[in-house]
């Protein structure tokens, strides 16, 4: 096996000890460096930088004992490997010394092979404390500057999204009067239709961009107070109506009144509206979409968006809820938009003191969950 070399420090008041140390630890290629008292040997180790340090016990004046105390104070020298040495044969020594911090214990006469064993082990132990340090440090590096990253990244997109949103909300108000206007023919129509989904599409991105980052950052400011989820209901129900005429897919709601929680009724609205309008994309012409409202477990109120789609694989439905996640259906290339509905979603309920959780069965259908502590 290749042997590990190292700068050594031997610090015994005794000659002849000192002298065969180092010359069994140069004669393998070991640095060596010698110390005759404890206060030379603090004075060097301030100084210059060893691997392992071999220190006699029993010393005029300062002993091996108060210049380990000393040593083991000392935070630049954590990962100095300690190394003890005696000539008296004491288990109470040993384990004083073990319990300062020394890595091990000799007891003189030395055994060659065993002191070079020893140095050895000593030296793998600092080798392998400093590769951990150093990659340790190295994540520390790299998460912050992937902090620092996503950061500039977070600052952009809400710079870019929120320059956009006012030009876009004026996009969306010119073609809702354009709309008004009886002389168009159908193409035009259908054409001036086509544009105003998109623009919602982009708005309800921007806002959805928007809302996450206020979120994380807790600038998003929303008022508790008695929701009754009927009204919830129908409202979400009226936004995607026009969406689920043109899929094909019929709307169904069982949300009886004085199905009431705490909660923000806006915010509460949008998610009920993102769930349905997930569900409606996901599923086939001819389709259904239901939400109903219930009693909960545990004193709750439960709203559930059941489709009758394709369903979402077992390894999709993990990270339906992630960031820029995005699932595609079987029928091309429609996905759950930007990826960021239904991370809001799971945002808004949390931050109500919620819960939600979705279901799926491929060719059956989709179930997302939510619920809320009733008012």
């Amino acid at each position: 096996m290749e042997t590990d070399l190292g700068t050594i420090l031997v610090v015994d008041d005794d000659r002849m000890s000192t002298m065969m140390l180092t010359r069994v630890l140069t004669s393998i290629g070991h640095s060596v460096t010698s110390a005759s008292s404890g206060k030379a040997a603090l004075e060097l180790l301030d100084s210059k930088a060893f691997d392992v340090l071999i220190l006699d016990c029993l010393m005029p004046e300062m002993d091996g004992y108060e210049v380990l105390e000393i040593v083991r104070g000392k935070p630049a020298l954590k990962d100095l490997a300690i190394i003890m040495v005696s000539g008296v044969e004491d288990m109470a020594s040993v384990v004083a010394c073990l319990e300062l911090g020394a890595r091990d214990y000799l007891n003189k006469p030395f055994d060659p092979a065993v002191l070079r064993a020893r140095i050895q082990n000593a030296l793998a132990q600092k080798r392998s404390r400093e590769r951990e340090a150093k990659l340790y440090a190295d994540l520390a590096a790299n998460y912050e500057k992937l902090r620092e990253l996503e950061s500039l990244r977070d600052n952009l997109i809400h710079m870019i999204v929120h320059d956009l949103r006012v030009p876009l909300t004026n996009v969306i108000g010119g073609l809702d009067m354009l709309s008004t206007i009886a002389s168009l023919d159908t193409d035009a129509k259908e054409l001036l239709s086509l544009s105003h989904r998109g623009a919602n599409t982009l708005l309800s991105l921007i806002n959805d961009l928007l809302d996450v980052k206020r979120m994380e950052s807790h600038a998003l400011v929303f008022e508790r107070r008695p929701v009754d989820l009927a009204d919830v209901v129908n409202a979400a129900c009226e936004n995607v109506a026009f969406l689920a005429t043109d899929e094909g897919v019929k709307l169904n709601k069982d949300a009886p009144a004085g199905s009431k929680v705490m909660g923000d009724a806006a915010l509460l609205t949008r998610v009920v509206t993102n769930l349905l309008g997930n569900a409606v994309k996901f599923t086939p012409s001819g389709g259904e979409v239901t939400v109903r409202a219930r009693p909960g477990p545990d004193g709750s109120m439960e709203l559930e968006v059941r489709d009758t789609g394709e369903g979402i694989p077992e390894d999709a439905l993990v990270h339906v809820f992630e960031r820029f996640y995005q699932v595609r259906s079987k029928r091309g290339t429609r996905t759950n938009a930007s990826g960021l509905g239904l991370t809001f979603c799971k945002m808004a309920i949390e931050a109500h003191g919620g819960i939600i959780f979705a279901e799926s069965t491929l060719g059956v259908g989709s179930s997302f969950v939510f619920r809320l502590a009733r008012a």
